[in-house]
């Protein structure tokens, strides 16, 4: 059986080494790192990016339908 003690000291070791791993995360982060997201150029203009966007996310026009597996009811 693991005493109360034990417990508390693993836990509070634990607590301690995250916190000590994100100190460090954010200490050493890159001077021209952000938290924001930009894009590659950082030119793109509104209407470009909504652009983009709309292409990226578009659903194809057409659908192949030919040589499609014959769908069956689970009866």
């Amino acid at each position: 059986m693991v005493s109360r003690t034990k417990i508390i000291l693993i836990a509070l070791a634990a607590g301690l080494s995250f916190t000590a791993g994100v100190a460090l995360w954010i200490v050493t982060r890159p001077a021209g790192w952000s938290d924001a997201p930009t894009d590659s150029a950082g030119t793109l203009s509104e209407e470009e990016r909504r652009k983009r966007a709309r292409d990226f996310f578009a659903a194809p026009k057409e659908y192949d339908t030919t040589n499609g597996q014959e769908m069956k009811p689970r009866w």
